[in-house]
C-alpha cells in the first residue's frame, strides 16, 4: 500500500508530523521518498526503506524521532510535479491522493544554456516571423489619429489607369450659384 498525502506520520517513540510531498521515482514508478514535515519543521526526505507499515491514516517509521534529522531537507528547486513532466503510465501506479506529488528533475535538465539559446531563437524567429503581420496595424496605430487615412502603401490592382476625368466634375460647378440657378431655371 502506498503512503497518502497528510497522512500521520509516527516514529518509534512518538509522533513527528504528517506526509506533506511525495517524491516518485520516474523510472520505476513508484514513491521513493515521503517528505515528513509539520509543526513548523522543514521537511525531510524520508526514504521508502525507512517506512515500517502503512495504514490509512498513519505511516510508521522504523527509526526514532531523534533519527530523523539524519535525513536531507526537501529542496524544492531540485523538483517538478507530475503536471510539469509527462511520464507515461505513472497514473497506472501511483494511487495517491490530490497533492503535490514530486518528481527529481534530472541535473543534466537544469539550466542548461542550449535550453536557454533554443528559446530565444524561437523567439527571435517568432518575431520576424509577426513583424511583416504586424507593421501596417502599427503604422496605423502610430499615425495621429487626425491626419487622413493614407493608403498609399497599399496598391490593388492597376491604380495609375484611372484618369482624373472619369472621376467626376471636380466638384466646383456644383457648388456654383450661377450653374444651379441655369439648372433650375430661375434665379437663386
Amino acid at each position: 500500500m502506498q503512503p497518502k498525502l497528510k497522512s500521520k506520520v509516527r516514529c518509534t517513540d512518538r509522533e513527528v508530523g504528517e506526509i506533506t510531498h511525495v517524491i516518485v521515482d520516474p523510472l520505476s514508478h513508484e514513491v521513493s521518498h515521503i517528505v515528513v514535515g509539520g509543526n513548523g519543521a522543514a521537511g525531510r526526505q524520508v526514504p521508502m526503506a525507512e517506512v515500517q507499515s502503512v495504514a490509512d491514516g498513519l505511516v510508521q517509521l522504523r527509526t526514532a524521532s531523534g533519527a530523523l534529522a539524519q535525513f536531507p531537507p526537501l529542496k524544492r528547486e531540485d523538483y517538478v510535479t507530475i503536471h510539469e513532466v509527462e511520464i507515461a503510465h505513472l497514473e497506472d501506479h501511483l494511487h495517491v491522493e490530490s497533492g503535490e506529488v514530486l518528481v527529481p528533475l534530472p541535473t543534466l535538465e537544469r539550466n542548461v544554456p542550449r535550453r536557454t539559446f533554443f528559446m530565444n531563437l524561437t523567439h527571435a524567429i517568432g518575431t520576424l516571423v509577426a513583424l511583416p503581420l504586424a507593421f501596417p496595424v502599427l503604422k496605423y496605430l502610430m499615425k495621429p489619429m487626425y491626419s487622413p487615412f493614407d493608403n498609399a502603401w497599399l496598391k490593388v490592382g492597376n491604380v495609375n489607369r484611372i484618369k482624373t476625368d472619369d472621376v467626376g466634375g471636380g466638384g466646383q460647378e456644383c457648388l456654383d450659384p450661377e450653374s444651379l440657378a441655369g439648372r433650375a431655371g430661375g434665379s437663386v
